[in-house]
């Protein structure tokens, strides 16, 4: 079964759309949003109902976007960091929806 993140809203209202690569492999998805100049206390990551929400401030511009999660995201294990200006958010799949192979024995 094919899962993907998808952006019903690309910006909040006043606010530029932060540039971003979406990653996918079996255990999780990965986001990375563009926010320089943004400090880790500006930025703000909200999961509700199926939404995403990433919202950045810089002294000079303020960043936010959205995006639908498909359902089996493990929501209490969502990690984000912000490293030179990249936030990073990683999101992994429950373990019931994770691909897994299965060994076939002989008898």
């Amino acid at each position: 079964m094919e899962t993907q993140i998808t952006q019903p809203n690309a910006r909040g209202r006043g606010a530029r759309a932060p540039s971003v690569d979406i990653w996918e492999n079996d255990a999780e998805f990965v986001i990375f949003a563009d926010v320089p100049g943004a400090a880790s206390e500006s930025v703000q990551v909200e999961v509700d109902q199926g939404a995403l929400r990433l919202g950045a401030e810089s002294p000079t511009v303020r960043w936010a976007r959205s995006f639908l999660v498909p359902s089996g995201i493990a929501v209490d294990q969502i990690r984000a960091e912000l490293t030179n200006g990249v936030l990073r958010l990683t999101l992994p799949k429950s373990a019931e929806v994770r691909r897994r192979t299965v060994q076939v024995k002989a008898v």
